[in-house]
């Protein structure tokens, strides 16, 4: 059975999110290195925040690349990634959620399901 085309339009937007989050946890890290210089080093307690969006960002950006590619995914994985998109709304980051919410309703497709039912 070929591979639907929304799990390479998922892949494609996981990426997408992957990058976006990266750079969202770049632009966290330059914005808590000025505010050391303006707060005398507290703003170092916002450091563990960056954390989230550098390692899902990463986990996305492997994960599209398996998409994309010739490997398997677990639909549990796509789901998981999915929701942790969409909770990244909590650190402000509006594009991975909307992205999120899309991989969803792709996921919730008929071809995916019926991709993942036959495997």
């Amino acid at each position: 059975m070929e591979k639907p085309t929304q799990l390479n339009t998922i892949g494609i937007m996981m990426l997408v999110s992957g990058i976006v989050n990266v750079l969202y946890a770049a632009g966290l890290f330059c914005s808590i290195a000025l505010g050391v210089l303006a707060t005398f080093g507290l703003s170092l307690l916002c450091l563990p925040l960056l954390l989230v969006p550098l390692i899902l960002g990463a986990f996305e950006i492997v994960v599209a690349s398996r998409l994309m590619g010739s490997g398997k995914v677990g639909a549990q994985t796509i789901q998981i990634i999915a929701v942790l998109e969409i909770v990244s709304l909590l650190w402000g980051n509006v594009i991975s959620a909307v992205l999120g919410i899309l991989a969803l309703v792709f996921y919730n497709s008929e071809e995916v399901r019926a991709h993942y039912s036959a495997q």
